[in-house]
């Protein structure tokens, strides 16, 4: 594959709830999965290690990664495969909700934490991150979002500005808001000239129904593969020069700070 050319994985899966050996038996397997397709990088969903929701959780509650964590990054280095994956983390008596950012050679390079919180149980139940991450894994500058995250101009926008040329946003987007994954991920997309892997759950935790829809767009906005409402391993190949082809012409970044210093285009 060429140089410029990198291929991306998502893992929309369910996880077991209350059961952490029985979902990373599932995580692992769809490690296994995407280094057999020779993938560069995986993508899992928001919480997909501990567990997303309950509606009376604490931080006591919360499954320990630690013993699971290094076997991620051993497999990760075995395969020359970056990973990122949500988890919760306790941190004393809160809660972060991470996406944990594994490089090809099993480096844990970020521990993004959500900043948007969704309603007022997630509100009530994390505390919310404070800076937004940008990462180079497997050749890629990647900017990590979690699930509510996206739903912010100015957040996908920050990453942009940044330098980043994927925005990868592991999700927990629960039914029926299907207009998320459908209108606004490729909205991202195109008002920004950049490539976004949006990786969502299917399945449930206690009442919530997670949707699926899981998706990698290009910077143009057509979407490059597409899950349904089932488990599925997607992969699409990013040509990474199509994020400055794209901006040839014109480019949205450069005429938004024209227009905040007030000049004509």
């Amino acid at each position: 594959m060429d140089a410029g050319m990198k291929r991306v994985a998502l893992s929309q899966m369910a996880g077991v709830p209350g059961d952490i050996e029985a979902t990373m038996a599932r995580v692992l397997s769809d490690v296994e999965a995407a280094a057999r397709e020779k993938a560069d990088l995986l993508i899992f969903p928001e919480g997909i290690m501990t567990g997303y929701y309950s509606a009376d959780l604490t931080a006591a509650r919360v499954p320990d990664i630690s013993a699971w964590l290094p076997e991620l990054q051993r497999r990760a280095k075995s395969s020359r495969l970056a990973i990122i994956i949500g988890a919760l983390v306790a941190d004393g008596e809160s809660i972060r909700n991470l996406a944990l950012a594994i490089d090809e050679e099993g480096e844990l390079v970020a521990q993004y934490c959500k900043r948007a919180l969704y309603g007022k149980w997630e509100q009530a139940t994390f505390t919310p991150g404070e800076c937004s991450e940008v990462v180079v894994l497997a050749g890629i500058k990647t900017g990590l979002l979690i699930c509510y995250d996206i739903e912010f101009p100015e957040l996908t926008r920050q990453l942009a500005q940044a330098g980043a040329e994927l925005i990868a946003t592991p999700t927990a987007l629960m039914a029926p808001s299907t207009e998320v994954a459908q209108v606004l991920v490729p909205a991202r997309a195109i008002e920004n000239q950049i490539f976004v892997a949006y990786c969502n759950r299917v399945g449930q935790e206690e009442e919530l129904d997670f949707l699926g829809l899981s998706s990698i767009v290009a910077p143009d906005g057509k979407v490059l593969a597409r899950a349904g409402g089932d488990p599925a391993l997607i992969l699409a190949d990013l040509d990474l020069s199509e994020v400055g082809s794209s901006r040839s012409n014109s480019c949205y970044l450069d005429d938004l700070k024209r227009l905040q210093r007030g000049e004509e285009n």
